[in-house]
């Protein structure tokens, strides 16, 4: 069996990584949701520009949609 290591933590360190987590985990829903209805809704690409495999890089500027 291997030997577990104990090391003492600071308060400062403990609040810091309760933080962290209970960040990170609160907000996984709310983004899981929000793909689930995007995904629902047909969205498949973030981008405003239409991606095809035959357009050069210059005619996908973002400066374009404005013209």
């Amino acid at each position: 069996m291997a030997a577990v290591a104990r090391v003492r933590k600071s308060s400062m360190h403990n609040a810091l990584e309760g933080l962290a987590l209970t960040a990170t985990l609160q907000s996984f829903p709310t983004f899981a949701a929000a793909a689930f209805l995007l995904k629902l809704v047909g969205i498949t690409t973030w981008s405003a520009i239409p991606a095809s495999p035959s357009s050069s890089s210059s005619s996908r500027s973002p400066m374009r949609c404005l013209q």
